[in-house]
């Protein structure tokens, strides 16, 4: 609460009820003073009464008493996930995803499954000729979010000794940071999320009742190729595979599987190698700048302490009361009942690899923005400590902590939803984690301020987008990327003449920046001067812009050059190859002969 009173970015993890207007911001802070009374007051009792939960009157396990209702609870839910959708898409790269399905590009980045499913989901979507707006694309992270409420509620079931509820834990993964992923996040992470967990729970049923081990290791390949950053959860696998009672000859086909379906799925989907190199590029280049950057000042103890105060800011803000759980058990360690040794042994290992997968992204200096990729990473740490509730304890034994538990969790997750859910509030937010204050690299400081030049331009809000474009041009004033981007914006705002030097600075510094070209022939058409249009749409042309808004427009200046047979031709072959543009064309301009609008570098 106090940090909430002055949010900054040191503290992006727990102050986010600071971003929130005093309707809504008053009750969540109210639900958290409830909570902590509640475990307070029952602590500071001299006598600690047995719970009524959990057991009937004389230790007999209470059952429910219908069990399809929470198969009934996943409509009001889903509901929820999408109400509360975001509606600020500053964080991650959701604006970059966004474009890719209005623009029909087709990457898949470093997360190839994922990227996949979201491209036949957009496919649908026009198959049943169904606009690709925010709404709608925010369907599919509200469906992962089911399937996340029925994976949660089978792993729930296996942190409970056999016959008691599992309400209290189902909650606890419910109100995960993670739910912000399914609430409308139009990002790969809600996708990729749920091998992940699907994993967990298939290998902790496994060490319990046994069975074929064919489904663990389907989604463990599964995990590695909707994003890469699951590859943390080998060693996991690994000591799944060693303390498995079977033959080796199986051993070795098990240890086979996921290499082998992950190495079909990447050829099935056409999947470029250097994408697979690339994240570890990015990450070289973002760790290079961050020393230039400074991110990160002092002697290597206070840089240690920075970046575990990161950490600490991502645990709090995705498992607040799974942390607290842990502490707890780690002051006072009891051991899993007999036979559940080996599934808390693997909830370590993968908890302890996904931790140090965690600490190596936190070194670039952003993860308050990178929060979604980390917490796939902490996702087992979060089970591990929820696991610890079946451990018999009188302390979490009490209703009285169990409700405050469940009132901090609920008020926790509450408040980032809904700070992502008022454009407002998520806007105030992002540009205080990229402002002046916060410890950026200059490649992290440069980036964030193309998101909010991004969504400005998304707003119609053309004076701030030049604002922002030329802040991310002052960190990094050398980038052919920012200077084009600062080119296109004057462009939109008409001022042609000071639009054209910014864009031939980015040619000169990146010739095959096709963008670039592209801008500055649709300045020099409102200049009138069509040759050179011509020459610079023709260069966009051959440098990868071969689309149709780039072809309309070198028609338009070969045209009015004088050119009328190349231009005739030039069009044809826009007919030719996207039979619909014109329409959209007569819609989108009103039948007037003018250029489209251009792109900024990051398309």
């Amino acid at each position: 609460m106090a940090a909430s009173r002055r949010p900054s970015p040191a503290a992006w993890g727990y102050d986010l009820v600071g971003y929130l207007p005093a309707p809504i911001r008053t009750p969540l802070i109210l639900l958290t003073a409830l909570g902590v009374g509640l475990i307070l007051s029952t602590l500071m009792r001299s006598e600690r009464a047995a719970s009524s939960t959990g057991t009937g009157p004389r230790g007999q396990p209470i059952v429910l008493p219908l069990r399809w209702l929470p198969w009934l609870l996943l409509i009001p839910y889903a509901w929820l996930l999408w109400s509360l959708r975001t509606r600020n898409y500053l964080l991650g790269d959701q604006l970059v995803w966004i474009t890719c399905f209005r623009e029909h590009q087709h990457h898949l980045y470093s997360e190839p499954l994922a990227a996949t499913g979201w491209y036949l989901f957009v496919a649908a979507l026009q198959a049943f000729r169904l606009p690709i707006s925010e709404p709608i694309l925010a369907v599919l992270p509200v469906l992962c979010g089911v399937a996340f409420a029925i994976i949660a509620w089978k792993i729930a079931g296996l942190l409970v000794p056999a016959g008691r509820l599992r309400p209290f834990p189902f909650f606890l993964l419910l109100t995960l940071g993670t739910v912000e992923l399914y609430c409308g996040y139009i990002e790969s992470y809600p996708l990729a999320s749920i091998p992940i967990f699907a994993f967990l729970w298939l290998s902790m049923r496994n060490f319990r009742a046994g069975g074929s081990g064919i489904p663990v290791a389907i989604s463990f390949a599964l995990a590695i190729a909707s994003h890469i950053v699951a590859i943390y959860l080998a060693p996991a696998y690994l000591y799944w595979l060693i303390r498995r009672k079977i033959p080796a000859v199986q051993r070795i086909l098990l240890a086979a599987v996921p290499v082998a379906i992950v190495a079909l799925l990447f050829y099935v989907l056409n999947y470029p190698i250097e994408d697979l190199i690339n994240p570890f590029r990015v990450l070289r280049v973002a760790v290079e700048s961050s020393r230039t950057g400074m991110p990160y000042i002092g002697p290597g103890n206070v840089v240690l302490l920075q970046r575990g105060l990161d950490l600490l800011n991502l645990f709090l803000l995705i498992m607040p009361v799974p942390l607290s759980i842990l502490l707890c058990r780690c002051v006072a360690w009891k051991p899993e009942p007999p036979g559940e040794e080996r599934a808390q042994t693997f909830l370590i290992i993968a908890a302890i690899a996904g931790i140090l997968a965690a600490a190596t992204l936190v070194v670039p200096g952003s993860p308050a923005q990178d929060w979604d990729l980390m917490s796939l990473t902490i996702i087992p740490l979060a089970v591990l400590a929820i696991s610890m509730l079946g451990v018999r304890d009188p302390l979490f034994e009490l209703d009285r902590v169990r409700w405050g538990l469940t009132a901090i969790a609920l008020a926790s997750a509450a408040a980032f939803v809904l700070v992502n859910a008022d454009r407002e509030a998520g806007t105030q937010r992002f540009k205080t984690l990229v402002g002046p204050a916060a410890r950026l690299s200059a490649h992290e400081r440069a980036y964030g301020s193309e998101k909010l030049m991004d969504f400005y331009r998304s707003q119609g809000e053309r004076d701030s987008t030049l604002v922002y474009a030329r802040r991310a041009l002052a960190v990094d004033p050398a980038s052919p990327r920012y200077l084009t981007n600062v080119g296109f914006s004057l462009y939109e705002l008409g001022r042609d003449d000071e639009a054209i030097p910014y864009l031939e600075e980015s040619i000169r510094r990146d010739p095959t920046r096709w963008a670039a070209h592209y801008n500055l022939g649709l300045c020099l058409v409102r200049k009138e001067r069509y040759a050179e249009a011509a020459d610079a749409l023709g260069d966009a042309v051959q440098n990868g812009g071969s689309r149709p808004d780039v072809l309309h427009a070198l028609g338009i200046a070969l045209f009015r050059s004088g050119k009328a047979d190349s231009a005739v031709a030039t069009w044809r072959q826009v007919l030719a190859r996207w039979p619909g543009y014109a329409s959209q064309l007569r819609r989108r301009q009103g039948g007037v002969d003018v250029a489209p609008p251009g792109v900024p570098a990051t398309r």
